[in-house]
């Protein structure tokens, strides 16, 4: 038999996404090969225990289930020399196994093996587009908003003023990335191990998640997300998934609490070990097997995400993901089956997930409040100069500009940096460029640019082809899109030396500048200066140590989103190399970088703090350098606290206390939402 290539191997894999989950759930049960995925003592309704057909990555023995799976593919592709007649037996396996387990547990195998094994990641996993588009479909009670708002209409009610967000919780490139991040960070290991650092990471991305949600409602005139700390409670605004298409969860209706998930597992049995948490909280420690564990970032993530990153189940541990199972619960009496909370992939629609999610991080949040302030003894001898200005911080070594202002530039010479002294060192190196129109001369001829401090958004409308079934469907969405632009930092090493340092880049709600939780991590990197140099350097958006890659801009949002067939052609198109770690997939969608802001403009502040990077060993990732939320293989490449420096409080406050440091450097800017649809 010949020896199939990649390329064919790539679309026998995407064949089966391509295949209908909803058709395959039909003849999985209808079939009655039904065995229960199962949960401890499920509920009963009239007497009669149900069958849980629901393949949940919140419910642990789903998980377990789904790991043995993944180690059948594991273990096949490690007794396979040959990467292609490995990839071939996996494919093989996963089909024999079609009809006799669960089939969105089956996906979850799979897609743990595509993203974890050497050989398994050479197979890109497809886009949810393209696998799953039932589910990012925009829900009815999305578009009704949306209609609403283009009209001009008020918002009266709660849930009207709620889902004017659901724009931001229903994109679907979010919600690939929430789905795909758990399957980089399965909290059931793999292969028997955990990631370094998971239950920091767990903590870190989903408070990042959280600033930036809220930075969207403080521009809609909404207030920051209200934590939700008693799921007994009565929950005043619903969600339904409901779109035409979306066949797998039901609505979760207002006015209802969590529902009972299990006789184990109810608000009430959270209420307890809620309580449970915050004593070890507050006592910085707790009791596992008789042993006493003192808290950190990790210890803190790791039990309150599950049970399972330690080799005994912890007294406190799943209360996060058994959360998410009692609020799909709500209404599973009545309708005989779970809201979005249950799965990983759409959880994020539901309002409801960043109040819970709040509450989560409000355990962190607590336990921080208690440890010593931040100090900065360890910051490094280099200075970014800055001011006042109408009781305004400001810096004129901060400096912005729209990618189409420096499109000449550009075309002559594609990496700024090699010409970003000629525009802003030098002889200009104490000029104010934080917004101005002008030339540069360079090799004799003037170039002209354009810095800012507004950038602008927009919304862009796509009809998306979905394949649901048989069918292929056209289906209208709204997605958010931002100016392209270019950061360019004044830096002065202040040492005889040469130094290496880290440029973090922040940016936060105007008003929200003393809270710590509210700045949102824009990007990363290592800068090289010699002795007593000033350097001026330049960074593109999509560098970002924050997005995904390859970065999915608006114009390639055509060829990603708008033919679902595509998908295969742009994976055959991927060479092994761009394969070789599949977590560049992972990371936040670069659409969504910015916050939206509003018509009339919302103002933050771009917060730029200079790090140690001999410290902080902070590796750099080459074109796949979505690490910030994603971590690498190995090893998180950077040993600082993850969302340093606000992973503390401050002795004077926040403000106070950066601008007191020569290495930080508050810039305002602007955001303004464009009117119409591009």
């Amino acid at each position: 038999m010949a020896t199939k290539t990649l390329e064919q191997i790539k679309g026998e894999y995407f064949s089966l996404f391509a295949e209908s989950t909803s058709l395959q759930r039909k003849v999985f049960f209808e079939n009655k090969l039904v065995r229960p995925l199962e949960i401890s003592r499920p509920i009963k309704k009239d007497g009669v225990s149900h069958a849980i057909d629901t393949f949940s990555a919140f419910i642990p023995a789903h998980m377990r289930r789904a790991n043995e799976v993944a180690n059948m593919f594991f273990a096949i592709a490690d007794g396979t020399p040959d990467v292609h007649e490995a990839l071939d037996k996996v494919r093989e396996h996963y089909e024999s196994l079609k009809g006799k387990e669960n089939p969105d547990l089956l996906y979850h195998a799979l897609m743990m093996f595509m993203v974890h094994d050497e050989k398994g990641k050479l197979i890109p996993v497809p886009s949810v587009f393209y696998r799953e588009a039932e589910k990012i479909a925009p829900s009815n009670q999305h578009l009704q908003v949306r209609n609403l708002m283009l009209a001009g209409l008020t918002l009266p009610t709660e849930q009207e003023k709620e889902d004017q967000l659901a724009w931001f919780r229903e994109d679907p490139l979010l919600n690939e990335h929430h789905g795909y991040w758990h399957v980089v960070y399965p909290f059931v290991g793999i292969k028997g191990h955990f990631k370094e650092r998971q239950g920091e990471l767990f903590m870190f991305m989903h408070r990042q998640m959280l600033a930036r949600y809220d930075a969207e409602r403080l521009a809609a005139g909404l207030p920051r997300v209200i934590a939700l700390d008693d799921l007994s409670k009565p929950l005043p605004v619903g969600y339904n998934p409901s779109n035409g298409f979306q066949t797998h969860y039901v609505e979760r209706p207002a006015g209802k609490p969590g529902g009972d998930f299990s006789p184990d597992v109810t608000p009430q049995t959270l209420l307890g070990t809620r309580g449970l948490i915050q004593k070890a909280v507050s006592s910085g420690s707790y009791v596992e097997n008789g042993k006493n564990v003192q808290l950190n970032n990790e210890v803190i993530g790791s039990f309150i995400e599950a049970e399972n990153m330690s080799q005994n189940d912890r007294p406190l541990g799943n209360y996060h993901n058994l959360g998410h199972c009692v609020l799909a619960a709500a209404d599973y009496v009545a309708q005989q089956n779970y809201g979005v909370m249950i799965d990983t992939t759409v959880a994020i629609r539901d309002s409801i997930f960043w109040r819970w999610h709040k509450h989560i991080d409000e355990q962190l949040e607590n336990w921080e409040s208690r440890q010593p302030v931040r100090d900065f003894i360890d910051a490094p001898k280099a200075l970014l100069r800055k001011g006042w200005k109408d009781n305004t911080p400001f810096s004129t070594d901060v400096i912005l500009s729209r990618t189409d202002d420096l499109k000449e530039l550009l075309a002559k010479y594609p990496d700024l940096n090699d010409v970003a002294d000629k525009l802003f060192g030098g002889d200009n190196w104490n000029k104010d460029f934080t917004s101005v129109s002008g030339q540069a001369s360079i090799d004799g001829v003037n170039y002209p640019f354009t810095t800012t401090t507004q950038l602008n958004t927009r919304d862009i409308k796509r009809t998306l082809k979905l394949k649901m079934d048989d069918a292929i469907k056209p289906v209208d969405i709204t997605m958010l899109d931002h100016d392209s632009f270019h950061y360019f930092f004044r830096v002065e090493n202040q040492l005889p030396l040469p130094k290496k340092l880290t440029i973090r880049v922040f940016i936060v709600p105007a008003d929200q500048v003393e809270s710590r939780t509210a700045y949102i991590e824009l990007d990363k990197f290592i800068v090289a200066l010699n002795p007593n140099e000033k350097k001026v350097i330049a960074r593109q958006d999509m560098e970002s140590a924050i997005i995904r890659k390859p970065v999915i801009t608006r114009a390639e949002l055509d060829n990603y989103t708008l033919d679902w067939d595509k998908q295969e052609k742009l994976a055959n198109a991927a060479s092994p190399a761009d394969m070789a770690t599949a977590y560049c997939y992972c990371g936040w969608p670069y659409h969504l970088m910015l916050p939206a802001g509003n018509a009339t403009g919302a103002s933050y502040y771009l917060a730029t703090i200079i790090t140690d990077a001999d410290f902080d060993d902070l590796r750099q990732q080459g074109q796949c350098s979505s690490f910030s939320f994603c971590g690498s293989r190995d090893k998180y490449p950077d040993r600082r606290e993850m969302g340093y420096p606000f992973d503390k409080a401050f002795a004077n406050g926040v403000v106070k206390t950066l601008t007191a440091l020569d290495t930080v450097a508050y810039q305002p800017i602007t955001n303004k939402k464009d009117a119409g649809n591009v």
